[in-house]
């Protein structure tokens, strides 16, 4: 695991053994179909507890996170809003963030062939990513933004094959 040392005037980030590193996790799915399959809500939730106990250290970190979906199938058309927290990842004394977003698409399905369009952000229009690291000697916090990201179009086109 990373360690932050200080030598002089100079602080250095090397990797060094540590004591220890846990990770609890718990994680729940829930889907619901008031619609019969016409509509659907689901949800995912879950959550990280990190513990990491270097030599020259003590940190614990918890993080929440979750996908949100809803999705309305009508003859041959589906239809998807999706929306998520990222999990953040903790390694040694470094959090590293994830994105958060959501997308809208929409898929037209003809027997093999599947065809569609979407937008990623629809809502806003950046992008964020924060690290920020939890030394006790040189901590940092670092975003990384982007503006102007957000309704970003894609597009999905599949064929199934069938071997039998």
């Amino acid at each position: 695991m990373e360690e932050t040392l200080r030598e002089t005037d100079l602080f250095i980030r090397t990797y060094n053994n540590q004591k220890n590193f846990s990770k609890l996790n718990a994680e729940g799915f829930f889907k619901v179909s008031p619609v019969w399959d016409i509509f659907q809500l689901s949800a995912f939730i879950g959550v990280n507890h990190f513990i990491s106990n270097g030599k020259e250290y003590r940190h614990t970190y918890t993080n929440w996170y979750y996908s949100l979906n809803v999705t309305g199938n009508y003859k041959k058309w589906m239809a998807n809003l999706s929306w998520f927290v990222h999990k953040n990842l903790f390694w040694g004394e470094t959090i590293g963030g994830g994105e958060n977003g959501h997308s809208l698409f929409i898929v037209y399905t003809h027997q093999s062939l599947a065809i569609g369009v979407g937008l990623q952000n629809p809502f806003f229009n950046n992008f964020r990513i924060e690290n920020e690291n939890l030394s006790g000697l040189a901590p940092y916090k670092n975003v990384q933004h982007v503006d102007e990201l957000g309704r970003s179009v894609f597009m999905k086109f599949s064929y199934t094959l069938n071997w039998s």
